[in-house]
């Protein structure tokens, strides 16, 4: 392989962990924070933008289906997507998937349970940080994986990649790593803030005189003013030609709450949020108004949530269909997360859409009634009108 391609490469999933000098899962960006998945959690910007899509991920029902003709037929849940764990919910089970996607890049599970065909019917996710992954040729060789530190068969461990893959590699790139800067200078400039309040962030003021004055005296006149000044509104005397003047500026001219919105916007584009204002984080010139409200949940989900929700259904579906050691697609299942669970309009709108629907002959009144919780006609609510009608038609009559 030298001879073909000049020199080996070697790439570990470890290697950002470990890059320059730092521990496994936490990086020094050039701000001076050090990033880690706790630090980083507890940003605000980043635990709207993982709890947003979390959430929307949590939400949304996922259903199985089977292509019969063209036709999607709807199937019992299967025990990945019913009850995939035997310790969380499977609500949980795939916004833990989802979470790991979006700081780790990766998601790992173990495999805990096949059927007969020895497709996977059972994973819980494990920490990226418990896992290291060694692939020094990429797709061209094999991979080798650890669970802390002891060598896992790959064949009892679920590897899901997230968005941001190497060509000609198996594992994702780290975000937490990749975007470590935009992480880092979020933290700094929220620390600085907490500073700011708790300590000033530097010195509020200045005492000083002409006369000359030891370390002893410099102390007792700090001392004897800050006295004279805690806890009270009283003026205070300094004598002895002491002159106070305040060097502390507001937050304003500190530029810390535009730092501050301008880190969250930046955190929310690293994560795949391209919405900011979603979670509080507005952009200059933007607008959000009652009459584009419908059309932003549209675009959210869109370029936002449907990243993530494609690639848990595509990799939920590819288990469903694959025997180890082959595939075997002609079970012809696959899942689908309901998204107009997210698409809730008003009332008026929802009803005149069910209209449409219903005279469209695209939907019959009970299914209409089973998506507004209502229980079904008992006489003609299974009709599908066809060919459609444009007006309600005339009663029958006898």
């Amino acid at each position: 392989m030298s001879v073909l391609f000049g020199r080996s490469e070697r790439r570990t999933a470890t290697a950002p962990w470990s890059s320059g000098g730092s521990s496994r899962g936490a990086w020094r960006s050039l701000s001076g924070e050090k990033v880690t998945f706790s630090t980083v959690i507890g940003l605000d910007a980043v635990a709207a933008v993982v709890g947003l899509i979390c959430d929307v991920v949590y939400m949304l029902p996922l259903a199985t289906y089977r292509d019969e003709g063209g036709v999607p037929v709807r199937l019992p849940s299967p025990p990945l997507v019913a009850e995939p764990s035997g310790t969380i919910d499977p609500r949980a089970w795939r916004a833990q998937a989802v979470m790991s996607w979006m700081l780790w890049g990766n998601a790992y599970g173990l495999i805990t349970s096949r059927d007969s065909r020895q497709r996977v019917t059972g994973v819980d996710w494990l920490n990226p940080e418990w896992v290291d992954v060694d692939e020094p040729w990429g797709v061209l060789g094999p991979a080798t994986y650890r669970l802390n530190g002891r060598e896992i068969a790959e064949d009892q461990l679920l590897h899901l990649p997230g968005r941001y893959v190497r060509t000609g590699y198996r594992q994702g790139l780290v975000p937490l790593e990749r975007f470590r800067e935009t992480f880092g200078l979020a933290a700094a400039a929220r620390n600085y803030g907490a500073r700011w309040f708790g300590e000033g962030a530097h010195p509020s003021a200045i005492l000083q005189t002409k006369e000359p004055v030891s370390a002893e005296q410099a102390a007792t006149i700090k001392e004897r003013f800050l006295a004279a000044v805690r806890g009270r509104r009283e003026p205070a005397v300094l004598g002895a030609g002491v002159q106070y003047t305040s060097v502390q500026e507001g937050p304003e001219q500190s530029q810390l709450v535009a730092s501050q919105q301008h880190a969250a916007v930046a955190v929310a584009r690293a994560l795949g949020l391209l919405q900011p204002e979603m979670i509080g984080a507005a952009i200059a010139g933007s607008s959000v108004t009652y009459a584009n409200r419908e059309q932003r949940a549209i675009d959210f989900l869109t370029f936002s949530a449907d990243p993530y929700l494609v690639r848990l259904e595509d990799a939920i579906t590819r288990q469903l269909a694959t025997a180890q050691g082959g595939s075997t697609p002609e079970t012809g299942q696959y899942v689908r997360l309901t998204r107009d669970a997210l698409l809730r309009t008003d009332t008026k709108s929802r009803y005149e859409a069910h209209e449409v629907a219903i005279r469209s002959g695209w939907r019959t009144p009970n299914e209409v009634r089973r998506l507004e919780d209502e229980q079904p006609l008992a006489e003609g609510g299974d009709r599908t009108n066809w060919p459609p009608f444009a007006v309600t038609p005339a009663k029958e009559t006898s």
